[in-house]
Formats: C-alpha cells, sequence, structure tokens
C-alpha cells in the first residue's frame, strides 16, 4: 500500500475501461469521486477542481490526485471513483496516510536544528567548556582513564629502625597500560614521603632520587637510621599522563624498632638472669629493665646430673625436676 503524507497530495494512477476497452478524452467533471478515511462514517463526496484533479495518460490510464486540503487525517484513506456519465467499472483505491515519512524520518533523525547533526554541535560545545581536571571529566581526564588504569607502588609493610648504621628498603612504582603491560608516563613520576601521624611531618628527605628501571617501573631507595622514631609514613606517587595528572598512588608503612628492641632484650636478659641481685639504674635502657623484671619473675634452674632443680628469684630450691637415665620419662616434685 502505498504512503502518503498527511496534509500533502495524493497521486492515484487509476484505469478507466467498459468491458475491457480503454475509456479516453474523459475530465475531473466526468467522475465521480468519494473518499473514506478513519473518521468518516460513511462516503464523503469529492468536488472536481476543489478536491481532486484529473490528467490523462495513455492505454486508458489516467493519474488522480486528491488535493492536499483533502488528506487530513493519518490512516488508512479509501478513494471510490465511478463515471457520472457512462457505465465503466468501479473502482476503490486504498492509500496509508502518515504523520512522517522514512525520508522525512531520516531528515529530522539528521536535522542540524534538532537532529544528530544539532546533538553532534553541541556535545563539542560542552566537551570544549570541560575543565581537564576537578569533579568534572574533561577530554583529557577519560582519555587518561583509557591510556593508564592501572598503577601499583610496591613499599615494604614494615621498615625497621636499625641499632646502627641504617637500614634501606626499595620502593617501586609500576604504571601499566589497559593491556596490563608497565607503559611510560608523560613525565617522570614523583614520589613524597609524610609521617601519617596528627603532628604530620615531610620524611622525603630520607628518599633517593628516582631511578627508572625500565618504561613505567621506577625505583627509590628510602634510607631509616638510628635517631628515626617510630611511626607510620604514607608515600604518596604521583605523574601526569595525556598531559593531565593522574590520581595518586598512594601506600602507608610502619617504622618499628621492634626487632632491635627483642634484640637488645634476649641480651639483656641473659644477663639479669646471670645477676639478679643487681637492679637497673633509674636510666637504664628499656630492655635492661624489662629484662631484670622477666628474671626476678621467672627465677634460675639449675643442671644436675638427675635432673634440674629450679629456683625462685631469691635463689631457693622451689622444685626439682628428674630425668631418667634413658630420658623417657620425667618427674617433677617439690614445686611451691
Amino acid at each position: 500500500m502505498a504512503q502518503f503524507k498527511v496534509g500533502t497530495q495524493v497521486d492515484i494512477l487509476i484505469g478507466l475501461f467498459l468491458q475491457g476497452i480503454a475509456v479516453t478524452g474523459k475530465t475531473a467533471a466526468n467522475l465521480t469521486v468519494k473518499k473514506y478515511d478513519k473518521d468518516s462514517t460513511d462516503w464523503e463526496d469529492l468536488t472536481a477542481t476543489t478536491h481532486y484533479t484529473l490528467d490523462e495518460g495513455s492505454l486508458g490510464y489516467y493519474k488522480l490526485s486528491i488535493l492536499a486540503a483533502v488528506n487530513d487525517t493519518a490512516g488508512e484513506l479509501a478513494i471510490y471513483v465511478s463515471s457520472a456519465t457512462s457505465l465503466w467499472d468501479t473502482q476503490v483505491y486504498k492509500v496509508d496516510i502518515v504523520t512522517n515519512l522514512s525520508g522525512d524520518n531520516y531528515g529530522i533523525l539528521n536535522s542540524g536544528t534538532y537532529g544528530n547533526a544539532a546533538l553532534n554541535t553541541a556535545i563539542g560545545l560542552i566537551t570544549a567548556k570541560l575543565p581537564d581536571s576537578g569533579d568534572i571529566a574533561g577530554v583529557s581526564d577519560i582519555a587518561v582513564v583509557q591510556d593508564d588504569p592501572l598503577a601499583v607502588l610496591d613499599v615494604p609493610n614494615v621498615m625497621l629502625i636499625p641499632a646502627s648504621s641504617t637500614n634501606t628498603y626499595r620502593i617501586r612504582l609500576i604504571i601499566k597500560n589497559q593491556s596490563g603491560v608497565p607503559d611510560e608516563p608523560d613525565s617522570a613520576p614523583t614520589l613524597t614521603a609524610t609521617a601519617a601521624t596528627t603532628a604530620g611531618g615531610d620524611r622525603s628527605a630520607n628518599l633517593g632520587a628516582a631511578a627508572k628501571v625500565a618504561d613505567g617501573i621506577y625505583d627509590w631507595i628510602y634510607t631509616v637510621g638510628t635517631t628515626h622514631v617510630r611511626e607510620p609514613v604514607r608515600f604518596v606517587a604521583t605523574y601526569i599522563e595525556a598531559t593531565v595528572t593522574a590520581a595518586p598512588v598512594a601506600r602507608t608503612v610502619s617504622v618499628s624498632d621492634e626487632t632491635t628492641l627483642i634484640d637488645a632484650l634476649h641480651t639483656a636478659l641473659a644477663a639479669a638472669r646471670a645477676d639478679s641481685t643487681t637492679v637497673p639504674a633509674a636510666g637504664a635502657a628499656l630492655a635492661d629493665k624489662l629484662a631484670w623484671d622477666m628474671a626476678q619473675r621467672l627465677g634460675s634452674a639449675e643442671t644436675t646430673a638427675t635432673g634440674v632443680v629450679h629456683k625462685n628469684r631469691a635463689g631457693t630450691a622451689i622444685g626439682t625436676r628428674t630425668v631418667a637415665d634413658d630420658g623417657s620419662t620425667t618427674t617433677l616434685s617439690g614445686v611451691s
């Protein structure tokens, strides 16, 4: 079924034949034409010239043109054609009246005023005004997300304060592209170190210079000395990708003297148990004080030929553990 747009002229090819013989030389006045659309309750008469015109072709065919004013309702339109003056065959033609044709839809879709072309223009104007940083992502920010989806900062979980000299630790930044392959940023990265405490404090002086290992891989050396204090330290790496400073990559680690303290405690404990009568001075090291206290609480033990004699901190025997000759059994007696 042919389609026509509402409010446009409808042209229909009709054939006028009488018992199979072409009828020629007819005009609009020779026709009886009626219409029936979706709002009609019966056939509606149309008037020649006012509502339709007729142009003769050849072989008995004519172009019947229903004028635009008649075509005012979307839906199916039926046109009844019969003879006003002779007896040729009565015919009914049907067409589909639509709001928009396919060509119209394409034109609307690509209209520079309200279609895709206009939308593309608007997007261009908007993105041109977007910042390259901040809360709203601009074009360059989007490029950073695409080009630099992953960066990893490898830092030891604990850094120990030495009893003497220094301890050094490697910190490595790896910048990867979407494929997970290390990728060189637009500028060499930087690394800062800050005490992650209420008081804070810059610790970047403990960092050595950046050393490029390969594209997208950089190392720094962090040095811990004997005068350093126990504290958490936060490392933050930054770099530029697609002309924009990428989101910082951060890690926080603990700087501790626990191992140093344990070593000192072990040494002091041995000395304290050997001499359980000498109280450490008020200004003695913490390890010495802890060791003496532990020695007093633990007391001591003396090995004999037949077992072990346990003594309290005053040196008095408080029990004996006897070991059988074959070492298979032990007995404990006299423990208070």
